[in-house]
């Protein structure tokens, strides 16, 4: 699964704005006489799966990964039990011309399914949204159309396409007695654990030696990659 693009209304620092993504999969116009289907104005550049997020603190870049994150998980991101508080934008004045601040956000992405999720190029829509009832805020998966066959793989921990992000240069690896499941919280299913990090600073991620092992014996292509990358 690809993100071509990501829509973010009233989410923290952004009030609307829409952000698109290369992938293996984009189309590209290879001269200036091309028709632009998906706006993406330049050349195919030299690493089609690779995106680069910059800006100041404070500006929303882990937002944007918390919302690719909750985009990817679809309706299971009501039962991730992840920690998703302050989403709703609170305007620094508050009350602005006369009006309520917002109560809702939006978060809305196109994503474009990859030959592992079965059904290859196919684009579907993975809208959420966030209300602020008082001190708490409510996500809701907005269900569209054939959503239970598209996403029924995601409820899965264990299947070929799972989408992982994660903090890993400040965050801290616990070596204590928790070492053995990473501290993870019981309460989260795997795929909400493998998006942790990016919600929740004091998470630790998960030891080397717990996984590796494994990926050893049972993968050793995968493992090989693994050492070559560290």
């Amino acid at each position: 699964m690809y993100v071509d693009s990501l829509t973010l209304t009233n989410l923290r620092t952004f009030v609307k704005n829409k952000l698109r993504f290369v992938h293996p999969d984009s189309e590209f116009r290879l001269s200036k006489g091309d028709n632009d289907r998906n706006g993406l104005l330049l050349p195919p550049p030299k690493l089609r799966n690779v995106n680069l997020l910059l800006g100041d603190n404070g500006s929303g870049k882990t937002t944007v990964l918390q919302a690719i994150a909750l985009a990817a998980l679809g309706p299971a991101a009501r039962e991730s039990q992840l920690p998703l508080r302050k989403f709703v934008r609170f305007p620094a004045s508050g009350r602005q011309e006369g009006k309520k601040p917002p109560h809702e956000a939006a978060v809305s992405a196109t994503l474009r399914l990859h030959e592992q999720d079965g059904r290859p190029g196919e684009a579907i829509e993975s809208s959420l949204s966030f209300r602020r009832m008082r001190e708490l805020e409510r996500l809701e998966f907005q269900e569209k159309g054939e959503w239970a066959s598209l996403w029924e793989p995601v409820f899965e921990s264990q299947n070929d396409a799972f989408f992982c992000v994660a903090y890993g240069a400040t965050r801290r690896v616990d070596a204590g007695e928790s070492s053995e499941r990473g501290a993870a919280p019981k309460t989260s299913f795997l795929r909400g654990q493998r998006l942790q990090s990016i919600f929740q600073e004091s998470f630790a991620l998960f030891p080397l030696g717990y996984w590796l092992p494994q990926v050893k014996a049972e993968n050793p292509g995968r493992y090989s990659q693994v050492v070559r990358s560290w």
